[in-house]
């Protein structure tokens, strides 16, 4: 899988000056099967770019969680996957995917205690409470950001 398109997103702070973000895949999430959807090529395009089998499935699951979490606890949103490209530098790694960042937005109505959410047990639907949790786990980066009309979870997996 090629990236479609380049873009510019509000980048995590330590992605701000040595990186550029490419779209991956972006994904519109508003049913189950727009859950299989936005995984579907991500796993196969990480390991293409280095990525270890592991830290690949890493990837996988972690799109999976906050896809489904898109579907069971809001009005829908989107789930946009980028790959981290490297600039030019004095680095051997120049112009190459360094990591891959998922971004998942949904259309509220919002977390109400994001602390709590981020707990292993913790859910809001009676599921067993591990889906942000393991997102926390999985990804080497994590931002989540809250409010009554939107959450925005911003995950980072960098290849080495």
């Amino acid at each position: 899988m090629q990236a479609v398109n380049q873009t510019k997103v509000q980048m995590p702070q330590v992605l701000a000056v040595n990186y550029s973000l490419e779209v991956i895949k972006d994904t519109a999430v508003d049913s189950e099967m727009d859950v299989f959807d936005s995984r579907r090529g991500v796993y196969e395009f990480a390991m293409n770019y280095g990525f270890n089998r592991e830290k690949a499935m890493y990837l996988k699951t972690a799109i999976t969680e906050l896809a489904t979490n898109i579907v069971f606890h809001s009005h829908g949103g989107n789930l946009t996957v980028y790959s981290i490209v490297s600039q030019c530098s004095f680095e051997k790694e120049c112009n190459r995917v360094s990591g891959i960042l998922v971004v998942a937005v949904d259309r509220g109505p919002g977390i109400s205690d994001v602390n709590l959410a981020c707990k292993d047990g913790y859910s809001s639907k009676n599921s067993l409470g591990f889906g942000l949790p393991s997102v926390m786990r999985l990804m080497d980066d994590f931002e989540i950001d809250s409010n009554a009309y939107c959450t925005k979870v911003m995950a980072t997996l960098w290849k080495n």
